[in-house]
């Protein structure tokens, strides 16, 4: 899993809750996410993949999906950013780190959608795959 950052967020935590907020921002600015652009080309890049695979695979238009990539489109749907992930065959971990980045809560099994797309990474179904899946069990949140 790729991780630009050097501090645990435990870490961060014990920090915040032990000095001044000026004293936390200014010591820990390198450790606030980075955009989600340019977090999604990082681990496009350390995945070896291109952004036209990325954008062919996610079957998201390819004008709206350059435009998530260049950081016009600054925030993307949750289900966007699940595809983009789907579509890199993220596991289950760089698929919640993409998630974190894109400011959108994390995959939780305590959602029936959210359990048939963590059971479509462990079985790393495609785009179309996983949302055959999601139709099966009558969920309407579809990727992409």
């Amino acid at each position: 899993m790729i991780n630009p950052y050097i501090k645990r967020t435990l870490t961060l935590f014990e920090e915040l809750k032990n000095i001044e907020i000026v004293d936390y921002l200014h010591l820990n600015q390198n450790e606030f996410l980075i955009p989600f652009h340019q977090y999604l080309q990082l681990i496009t890049e350390y995945k070896g993949l291109t952004k036209v695979d990325v954008i062919r695979q996610s079957h998201i238009e390819r004008r709206y999906a350059y435009h998530i990539f260049s950081g016009t489109k600054q925030n993307p749907s949750r289900n966007k950013v699940l595809t983009f992930a789907n579509a890199m065959n993220l596991n289950l971990d760089e698929t919640q780190a993409l998630l974190q980045h894109s400011r959108h809560c994390q995959l939780c099994p305590r959602s029936p959608a959210d359990s048939i797309i963590i059971s479509a990474i462990h079985q790393r179904l495609d785009v179309p795959q996983t949302n055959a899946l999601l139709r099966q069990f009558s969920q309407n949140d579809c990727l992409g």
